[in-house]
């Protein structure tokens, strides 16, 4: 599941992770339904629970991104510095 259900961007190459995750919820969840009803309530479960965690990543792969292209609030890398090596 991974990226296919949380879309991340890769800065932080968390989405191989957040697959494992996924599958080991979702084996333990749907190893346990029987019926088409049971199986709608893990999925329930499964967004419930996975959801804050993902949504995280998420925000967070966003924010590495920004800081690591020099996009943040104050802009560029401080040229500068690098001017003087």
């Amino acid at each position: 599941m991974g990226d296919a259900a949380h879309a991340t961007i890769a800065w932080q190459g968390s989405g191989g992770d957040m697959s494992i995750e996924d599958i080991l919820i979702i084996s333990v969840l749907f190893g346990r339904t029987k019926s088409f009803t049971e199986a709608l309530a893990a999925l329930r479960a499964y967004d419930r629970v996975r959801r804050p965690r993902t949504q995280r990543i998420v925000d967070s792969s966003g924010g590495t991104g920004t800081i690591l292209t020099g996009n943040g609030e104050q802009k560029g890398m401080e040229q500068h510095r690098h001017e003087a090596i």
